[in-house]
C-alpha cells in the first residue's frame, strides 16, 4: 500500500491481490503484479488507505496500522524502507531499458512536490535517526 501511494499507483484494486494455495493447504499472498505508476497525480486509491477513506497519503496509511496487525513503530520502519527503495526508482527504470523521456514523464508524478515530500519525510529521518 505505501509502495502504491509514492509510486502514484492508483490503480490498486482487489483484481491486484491474490493468494496462492501452498502445499501445505495454506494461502500465501502472492508476489504483487500490475504495480505501476498511474501518471495521474489523482491523490486518491482505488482501495481504501486509513481513516481518510482512499486519500493517497502516508498519514492517512498510518492512521489506521492496528487493522493491518501494526505496531506505528513497525509501521514506520516499514514505511522507511520503502521510502528507500522508492528514492531509487529513476536508476531502476534507467536499469530497465525506460527512456529520458518516459524518466522525465514518470518525474512529474512520483517526484513531484506532494509524492516526494512524504518520501523525504521518511528518508531524512532515519538518516538523522529521528522518529516519527
Amino acid at each position: 500500500m505505501v509502495f502504491n501511494i509514492l509510486m502514484d499507483n492508483t490503480d490498486d484494486h482487489e483484481k491486484n491481490h491474490a493468494f496462492v494455495r501452498a502445499a501445505d493447504g495454506f494461502y500465501d499472498l502472492s508476489l504483487a503484479y500490475d504495480v505501476v505508476p498511474s501518471v495521474q497525480g489523482l491523490g486518491q486509491q482505488q482501495l481504501r488507505v486509513g481513516k481518510g477513506e482512499a486519500e493517497s497519503s502516508i498519514d492517512n496509511a498510518l492512521s489506521q496500522v492496528e487493522a493491518f496487525g501494526l505496531k506505528k513503530d513497525s509501521a514506520v520502519e516499514t514505511i522507511r524502507r520503502v521510502a528507500g527503495v522508492v528514492d531509487g526508482w529513476q536508476a531502476f527504470f534507467q536499469r530497465q531499458g525506460v527512456g529520458k523521456k518516459d524518466l522525465d514523464l514518470l518525474a512529474q508524478y512520483i517526484d513531484g512536490p506532494n509524492l516526494k515530500a512524504q518520501r523525504d519525510e521518511f528518508i531524512d529521518r532515519k538518516t538523522r535517526g529521528l522518529s516519527r
